[in-house]
């Protein structure tokens, strides 16, 4: 009998060309990872729930376009081990905060006070929303898109565009960087989600 799949995934920016009609976007943020939580309670024809998006990276090890599985997740009040697939080539610690991470000195302050590699705003948000019998199902996959020393300034703290930031060249950099690192990641998240199906 064969798998099935589902594909969960919190904006359509992140989705790679391959697994669009195949992904549900279902929102950033913790909020919505909550929400998303609930969703899953009431899958009962799934056997694989696949969570993937981008990350920071809060260490020099891991770079742009690099597609990680993530075997540790944290949270505000939590950390949890999770169960790694037979398939991953590298894993990676990741916490999740509610806010974005926009600076290396806020990328630098989390990595010491977390010791995670990587951050983003849901995963460990709906980690700790799910029951046993989901988290069995559940696979996580970030891949990174902003490095260690990458500046977010063009972005407000509620991931909007802050275009005031655009009028200036620091802020336009950033962007045009940050367009072709979601190029990079989009390239390895498909290769890295064919390699899993």
């Amino acid at each position: 009998m064969s798998t099935q799949t589902a594909y969960y995934c919190p904006t359509i920016f992140e989705v790679p060309r391959a697994f669009r009609s195949l992904t549900k976007v279902f929102g950033m943020g913790p909020e919505r990872a909550r929400k998303l939580a609930a969703e899953l309670e009431s899958q009962s024809t799934v056997d694989r729930i696949i969570v993937y998006g981008c990350a920071g990276a809060l260490t020099k090890e891991f770079r742009p376009g690099d597609t990680l599985q993530i075997t540790h997740v944290i949270g505000p009040d939590s950390a949890s081990e999770l169960k790694a697939s037979q398939e991953t080539l590298f894993d990676a610690r990741l916490v999740s905060v509610s806010h974005l991470i926009r600076t290396p000195k806020e990328k630098s302050e989390l990595q010491e006070s977390t010791g995670a590699q990587l951050v983003d705003m849901e995963m460990a948000y709906l980690w700790k929303a799910c029951s046993p019998r989901v988290r069995e199902k559940l696979t996580f996959i970030r891949g990174v898109v902003d490095g260690l020393n990458a500046d977010l300034c063009f972005l407000t703290p509620a991931s909007q565009l802050a275009w005031t930031k655009l009028l200036h060249p620091r802020g336009a950099r950033a962007l045009l960087e940050f367009m072709k690192n979601l190029r990079r990641y989009r390239s390895s998240m498909e290769s890295y989600l064919l390699h899993l199906n």
